[in-house]
C-alpha cells in the first residue's frame, strides 16, 4: 500500500468524531452536514401512490382478464404474465391448434384487454376511488 495512502487513513481514523449538526458554513448561513446528505429514495408519498396505483392496475387487470374466454385467458397468461412467455408452438400444440391460430387468439384478447381497461380508465371516478 502507497505510503500517501497509509497517512490518508492514518488521518481519518485519528480524527475526531464530528456530528452531522456541525456547521459547515463559515459565513452563518446554516448549513450543516446532514443538509448535503441527499437521500435517493422516493418520498413516502409516491411509494404510497405508486403501491396504491399498482394495486389498482392488478384489480383492472384482473377484471379485464375475466372478461375473456378461458383459452384467451390461458394464451394471455402464458405469453404474457407468467414470467416465461410461452411460444405460439408451445401453446398450439398444448391447445390442439396452429401457432398462427394462438396468434390470432392472442391478439383478440389483448384488444379485449386494451377495450375493457381502457373503459375503466376513461371512468375518471375510478383514478381517484379510494383502493
Amino acid at each position: 500500500m502507497p505510503l500517501a495512502e497509509v497517512a490518508a487513513m492514518h488521518q481519518r481514523l485519528t480524527a475526531p468524531d464530528m456530528s452531522l449538526s456541525t456547521p459547515v458554513d463559515v459565513t452563518g448561513g446554516g448549513t450543516s452536514l446532514q443538509d448535503r446528505i441527499a437521500d435517493e429514495r422516493d418520498d413516502p408519498e409516491l411509494v404510497t401512490l405508486k403501491a396504491r396505483d399498482g394495486r389498482r392496475r392488478r384489480q383492472w387487470l384482473a377484471a379485464a382478464l375475466n372478461e375473456l374466454s378461458p383459452r384467451e385467458r390461458l394464451i394471455i397468461i402464458a405469453r404474457w404474465l407468467n414470467g416465461v412467455g410461452d411460444t405460439l408452438d408451445t401453446l398450439g400444440r398444448r391447445l390442439g391448434v396452429s401457432k398462427e391460430r394462438v396468434r390470432q387468439l392472442e391478439s383478440r384478447a389483448l384488444d379485449k384487454l386494451r377495450r375493457v381497461i381502457g373503459a375503466r380508465i376513461e371512468q375518471t371516478a375510478d383514478l381517484f376511488a379510494s383502493a
